[in-house]
């Protein structure tokens, strides 16, 4: 079955790559770093929003020049090494979002961020251009240790196991109250808040609900499961004392689950899992009239949480347990890429979204075999 559905996939983006497949002309794509400036040798995340283009997509993207690729949980891409920065390829099924991440070098610089979107032979779209600073913080100390900046570090948990992932973003600086809210509604958590202590620019939040129990959890306490969902904010690290605090979380019931399953608005409680599983402060926040139930909850931290109603009572299991290594997506046959023209000094990172490609010829050498090579790679890997 697998490698029927492969082989159809395979099919299916070569006739991509002959023929024009119509797209929404509302096609676009964008790109946010979890920082504008970061310490040298840190990490730097990338995250990329996709809307409108059709039935099959190709993303590549030119990483700056001497930044180095980590990883990424998406589930089809393809590492090209250059002399002049390598280039990461990624195909887009139904995706709407994808993410990375890069480190950036040990000595102070600017690294650019070039990226196409091809959605068929004949048309693409110029993602526009970001830029980050890699600079030494002026608090920089020889004797290392402590602190560290908020930004993004990703997600550990398996991207099969996410159903759906929504991110906001949010500038995080001391002594204000810090608000993140997942306005689409693609998962049960509406928002995130704490009370800053440190200033450390923008950084991102990340909601994922998950089609099963978390891959970082040992066991789940009793109860009936609603959703399990993981948080995920800033870098690792980040969301400690010394950093925020009044840390909460807000995340909604839909009252058809609880009419369904026999219990009420005082039966649910979150989890949440950190070195084993602790029952959180929940109250109710409201509801409306027939959708759902609001509920705040303090926390502790940020990581995988479970929400359940508890019935008579629910117990802490596996509070020893130790957090099992997650799925990770392996970097892909490195493919050489100096067959790319050097992408020339981009325009501004005001580019309309209107934009042509014509001003990224080394992204235009590889229109159709890029994909079908990228594909082939995936392929290849995953028999």
């Amino acid at each position: 079955m697998k490698k029927t559905l492969n082989f159809n996939l395979f099919l299916m983006l070569l006739v991509l790559a002959v023929i024009a497949v119509p797209a929404s002309a509302n096609v676009s794509a964008e790109r946010t770093l979890s920082a504008t400036t970061i310490t040298p040798g840190s990490n730097l995340e990338v995250i990329i929003n996709i809307a409108d283009y059709g039935d099959a997509a190709q993303v590549l993207e030119k990483i700056p020049s001497d930044f180095t690729f980590v990883s990424t949980t998406f589930p089809h891409c393809e590492l090209m090494k250059g002399d002049d920065g390598d280039v990461l390829s990624f195909i887009l099924l139904d995706e709407t979002n994808l993410t990375y991440t890069v480190k950036a070098p040990a000595s102070e610089c600017q690294g650019k961020f070039l990226g196409l979107l091809r959605y068929n032979i004949t048309d693409s779209f110029a993602i526009p251009n970001s830029t980050v600073n890699v600079k030494k913080s002026p608090r920089h100390s020889s004797g290392g240790g402590g602190g560290g900046g908020g930004g993004a570090g990703g997600s550990p948990e398996a991207q099969s196991n996410v159903e759906f992932k929504e991110l906001s973003q949010a500038f995080v600086s001391n002594g204000n109250h810090v608000k993140f809210e997942f306005s689409k509604g693609v998962t049960c958590i509406k928002y995130v808040e704490f009370d800053a202590l440190k200033t450390t620019g923008k950084i991102t939040a990340i909601a994922e609900m998950l089609k099963g129990k978390s891959g970082l959890v040992s066991g789940l306490p009793s109860g009936t499961v609603y959703k399990n969902v993981n948080i995920w904010v800033g870098s690792s690290g980040f969301a400690s004392p010394g950093n925020i605090e009044n840390p909460a979380i807000g995340f909604r019931v839909e009252k058809a689950w609880l009419k369904e399953k026999g219990f009420d608005a005082s039966d649910i409680a979150i989890w949440h899992y950190a070195d084993g599983w602790k029952e959180l402060e929940t109250q109710k926040d409201g509801e409306d009239d027939d959708t759902y139930v609001y509920f705040k909850a303090k926390t502790s931290g940020f990581s995988p949480f479970v929400i359940l109603a508890k019935g008579d009572a629910a117990q802490q299991i596996g509070k020893n347990s130790e957090i099992l290594p997650s799925e990770s997506v392996t970097e892909g046959a490195n493919t050489p890429a100096k067959d790319l023209e050097k992408v020339p000094a981009a325009e501004s990172e005001n580019t309309s979204e209107d934009e042509t490609p014509s001003g990224l010829p080394g992204f235009l050498a590889v229109l159709s075999v890029g994909m079908l090579g990228a594909v082939y790679c995936v392929l290849r890997r995953n028999p």
